[in-house]
């Protein structure tokens, strides 16, 4: 409120004074922008926002203060949707453990542990959405760990142009 205040409301100051505030907030502005639409958005989210919300994570979860990331961001808390590949899935029969592989790789970086056992398993290498609650990390091999309530849905998320799913 006082930017825009200060932007609108205030003749006196120069031509040049409000151009350095512009510039020097206006970038700041959009990133929060950007920001809050990835993190915060209860609207379905397309796959590049997955993605590119998965790779902040994983960067964090791979740095040398993944440990201290992990407990004070993830940890207990309710990711937004996540689009990912189904590995594997155990038990064979009823699974309710699904191991994902996130951004088109093939190794798994993703535990989901659903509450309950599904009656038929899932075919490997179908994409899911997900939205899980972080129980545990390992750094090596690197896995998280997550909480499903429930397996929200299977979708047909048409891969990104010059990518082979």
């Amino acid at each position: 409120m006082i930017v825009w205040h200060t932007l609108g409301m205030a003749p006196a100051l120069s031509m040049i004074t409000k151009r350095r505030f512009v510039f020097a907030v206006l970038p700041c502005l959009l990133f929060v922008a950007v920001l809050n639409q990835i993190l915060f958005s209860q609207s379905s989210e397309q796959p590049s926002d997955s993605s590119m919300l998965w790779r902040a994570i994983r960067k964090q979860l791979s740095s040398p203060n993944s440990r201290e990331f992990f407990e004070e961001k993830i940890k207990n808390s309710a990711l937004p949707t996540l689009y990912g590949t189904l590995v594997h899935s155990s038990p064979a029969d009823q699974p309710n453990t699904f191991l994902v592989a996130m951004d088109g790789k093939k190794d798994p970086e993703i535990r989901l542990k659903l509450n309950y056992f599904l009656p038929k398993p899932l075919p490997e290498g179908i994409r899911i959405a997900f939205e899980g609650i972080g129980e545990s990390f390992t750094a090596e091999p690197f896995l998280l760990t997550l909480k499903l309530e429930e397996l929200q849905r299977v979708v047909d998320v048409p891969s990104r142009p010059g990518k082979k799913p």
